[in-house]
C-alpha cells in the first residue's frame, strides 16, 4: 500500500484528520478511490450474490451518508441522499416513502422561491437542525425534535393521551397551559 494512503489512514484513526480534509484529498487519494470503485464493478460482474452485496454495500454508504449530512448540516449532501436512496424506495416496494420522497425534493427544491432569500441563505448553511448540546457532530433533524418533546409530553401524566379527556376544551387548556408555562415563568 502507498505511504501516502497509510499515513492517511493512521490520520483517520487518530482523529488527526477532518471530514473536510478526506472530501477535499488529492490526487492520489481519488486514483485510489477510482481503483475502489472499479473493483466493486469487477466483483458486481462475477454473479448476482456479489452483485446483492454491493447493492447493499451502496443501501449502507448511503444511509451513512444521511446520518452524516443531518448531523453536520450539510444541505446538498442531505439532498444528494434523498436523490440517491428514492429508487430504492421504489424497488423495495415501499411506494408511500417513494411518493413522499419525491414530493419533499419537489418542495424543497422550491425552497429558493418561496421563502426570503436571507432565510434560505442560512437554511443552506446549515441552520436546518437542531443542536441540543455543544457536542461535535450531534444535530437532530426538527421531526426528531418534536417527536422527541412535543409527542412526549403529549403522552405523560397530564398529557391528551394520559387518561385525559380529547375533547377541545381540554386539548386547548392543555396547550395553553405550556404556552402559558413557558413564556410566563
Amino acid at each position: 500500500m502507498d505511504a501516502n494512503l497509510q499515513n492517511t489512514i493512521e490520520n483517520v484513526k487518530n482523529n488527526t484528520i477532518s471530514y473536510n480534509d478526506i472530501e477535499n484529498c488529492d490526487e492520489e487519494t481519488e486514483a485510489v478511490l477510482y481503483q475502489c470503485n472499479t473493483k466493486l464493478k469487477q466483483y458486481e460482474r462475477r454473479g448476482s450474490i456479489e452483485k446483492l452485496w454491493i447493492q447493499y454495500f451502496h443501501m449502507v454508504s448511503i444511509a451513512k451518508e444521511f446520518i452524516r449530512a443531518e448531523r453536520m448540516r450539510d444541505w446538498q449532501a442531505h439532498l444528494n441522499c434523498v436523490k440517491e436512496i428514492y429508487p430504492y424506495f421504489h424497488a423495495s416496494g415501499h411506494f408511500p416513502y417513494a411518493k413522499s420522497a419525491h414530493l419533499y425534493l419537489q418542495d424543497v427544491l422550491q425552497l429558493e422561491n418561496l421563502i426570503d432569500p436571507s432565510v434560505f441563505r442560512r437554511f443552506i448553511q446549515g441552520f436546518l437542525t437542531v443542536r441540543r448540546s455543544a457536542k461535535f457532530s450531534c444535530e437532530t433533524s426538527t421531526d426528531i425534535i418534536i417527536e422527541q418533546s412535543l409527542m412526549k409530553s403529549v403522552q405523560t401524566d397530564g398529557g391528551i393521551s394520559g387518561g385525559r379527556s380529547t375533547q377541545e376544551s381540554v386539548i386547548n387548556k392543555w396547550v395553553f397551559r405550556h404556552a402559558c408555562n413557558e413564556y410566563c415563568m
